[in-house]
């Protein structure tokens, strides 16, 4: 598999590399490939009510969680900030607490943290 990453956010102790790209077909995906192998080895979907999401930004749950062995990590689309979890095989969405859905007057375009 070929990527042309947007965005790249080291993860799980700097062993692994999440990947946004901005290719039209891909755009919906958050690829995470083991540095170590230097390939991709999971692919997650974002889908929301049987629709592919594309997702706009991801960043660590934390400024530390990309040296410590964290499995989560946060996405944003254009209405919605949601939890990923990467110990499922399906890379699932955590709906509540933490994700938020804003149904009209927002365009979310980046994601900061600064903890």
């Amino acid at each position: 598999m070929t990527l042309t990453p947007q965005k790249a956010l080291l993860a799980n102790s700097e062993t692994n590399m999440l990947l946004l790209t901005p290719e039209p077909t891909k755009r919906h995906a958050v690829y995470q490939m083991d540095i170590e192998q230097e390939k991709v080895v999971s692919e997650w979907n974002f889908v929301k009510d049987g629709v592919e999401v594309p997702m706009a930004d991801i960043v660590t749950d934390s400024k530390a969680s990309q040296m410590e062995g964290t499995s989560t990590f946060l996405g944003l689309d254009k209405h919605r900030l949601c939890r990923w979890d990467t110990r499922d095989a399906r890379g699932v969405v955590q709906t509540t607490p933490v994700a938020l859905e804003y149904m009209t007057g927002a365009c979310c375009l980046c994601l900061s943290l600064s903890l």
